[in-house]
């Protein structure tokens, strides 16, 4: 089945995380390459190696039926942990269901995809989310963007907003329900701090650089001033060089075609000139532009 333009997104932002876990036994390039559940083993194996015990069969090949096998262990140790650790209740019964019978035999994108959104969820809400979060944080913008999306989507079913906006769930208690909210909340709030904290470090970094640019080239503004000055000194003194030769009749050809070379190179350092004239007006204006931005 072909993905969406957005499932697409989210595709690609969830193998540039994956790919951020060190040790894994493979490097993932497409999302299928997480059909056998191995290398979600191994990311969930880092995030909590007590409950996520890797398998040590690493090499499924191609039977469908043990990817399948070893799928089914793995989502049912994913439900649980919601269950168990983080007490979701009857969680398998909230979300979506997901065909691990498609995902074994066929790849399925859209059911890999599903898969991948409580693995993450379960990323950012664990007792060392913080490491997480970061990992998250050091991906490209794109991919932070769909991977905020993808967990708030999780969020939103566990949370039951969809049948109760702003209720509890039924089948959990207050101070369980309180915990998970809280737990949700800082996760948010120190990705989002994490995302403003690096990409206030990105604009002040271009700010820095900017302004060395602006100071490099309002040195080379200042050089080409200095030279239309030197020019129209060399003008002036050839005009004045040829009104005294035309008064005794000895101008010629050659001093005529200099004072032309001289008026050549005189609009060529203008034009050069006010061409660097616009590049600081317009660094001038960025670079006040990025000093708000990063105050």
């Amino acid at each position: 089945m072909k993905l969406s333009k957005a499932q697409e997104s989210n595709a690609s932002a969830f193998v540039e995380w994956v790919n951020s876990f060190d040790r894994l036994s493979h490097s993932c390039t497409q999302i299928t390459d997480l059909s056998d559940g191995i290398i979600l083993f191994e990311v969930l194996a880092h995030i909590d190696a007590k409950w996520f015990k890797l398998i040590r069969s690493a090499d499924l090949s191609d039977n469908w039926v043990l990817k399948f096998n070893n799928l089914k262990k793995l989502y049912k140790l994913v439900t649980r942990y919601y269950e168990e650790v983080l007490g979701q209740q009857d969680f398998t019964d909230k979300i979506p269901n997901i065909n691990l019978t498609a995902i074994a035999k066929d790849a399925d994108a859209d059911e890999i995809l599903k898969l991948c959104q409580l693995v993450i969820v379960i990323a950012v809400l664990n007792d060392n989310n913080s490491i997480y979060i970061e990992k998250m944080q050091s991906l490209s913008q794109s991919s932070q963007h769909a991977l905020m999306v993808c967990i708030e989507q999780v969020m939103v079913i566990v949370q039951g907003r969809s049948a109760e906006p702003g209720g509890n769930l039924p089948s959990m208690g207050t101070q369980r329900q309180a915990s998970f909210n809280e737990g949700e909340t800082v996760s948010r709030h120190q990705f989002e701090s994490n995302r403003m904290a690096l990409e206030k470090e990105e604009l002040e970094n271009a700010h820095q650089q900017l302004i060395e640019e602006h100071g490099q080239l309002r040195y080379k503004y200042d050089e080409l001033e200095a030279e239309k000055a030197e020019l129209k000194s060399r003008l002036h003194d050839m005009d004045s060089a040829v009104a005294q030769a035309n008064e005794t009749g000895k101008a010629d050809f050659i001093m005529r075609t200099e004072i032309d070379h001289l008026k050549q190179d005189l609009q060529r350092s203008e034009d050069r000139r006010q061409e660097s004239e616009m590049l600081l007006d317009s660094q001038s204006i960025t670079i006040s532009d990025l000093t708000k931005r990063v105050s």
